[in-house]
């Protein structure tokens, strides 16, 4: 069910991005011959639908901390989605940024304490960080409880 549910997410994102795209283009096109003062009444309102489609979008966040599980082990962040989410890149045979979320050693290498804000992988997928639009809310909770919990196996 989560899983339908990401890959329902993402590819409502897709659509929605190159429907903005394909607005974009035809108030560009479409209105050549308006004077400059309709053309930015125009982007303005494209800006706008734009910035409201994302934000009606779920972002996720830094994990809220609340862990239901004292030691949760590894399973919980395939169980979270980090496999789909981060796997097309993160596996055993691309090893992108040396990393492979299907491999417990590898995600414990970059598990560099008990403090999940002090661990490279966690930093990475908070909010402003480089894999930030890649990860999900129930993937920053699982990683931030694992971390926390002792990155058990």
């Amino acid at each position: 069910m989560k899983r339908t549910r990401f890959i329902s997410l993402r590819l409502l994102c897709f659509v929605v991005g190159i429907s903005i795209f394909i607005l974009q283009i035809s108030c560009t096109h479409q209105y050549s011959n308006i004077d400059t003062k309709s053309k930015n009444i125009e982007a303005q309102l494209v800006i706008s639908l734009t910035k409201k489609i994302a934000d009606a979008i779920p972002q996720a966040t830094a994990a809220s901390g609340n862990c239901s599980v004292a030691s949760p082990s590894f399973s919980t962040l395939k169980n979270a989605g980090i496999e789909l989410s981060c796997g097309s890149c993160h596996n055993d045979t691309l090893l992108r940024g040396g990393l492979s979320v299907t491999s417990y050693n590898s995600v414990k290498n970059v598990t560099e304490s008990t403090d999940p804000n002090a661990a490279t992988i966690y930093r990475n997928v908070l909010p402003n960080a480089k894999m930030y639009s890649n990860t999900t809310q129930a993937i920053n909770e699982a990683l931030y409880c694992w971390i926390k919990g002792g990155a058990n196996p």
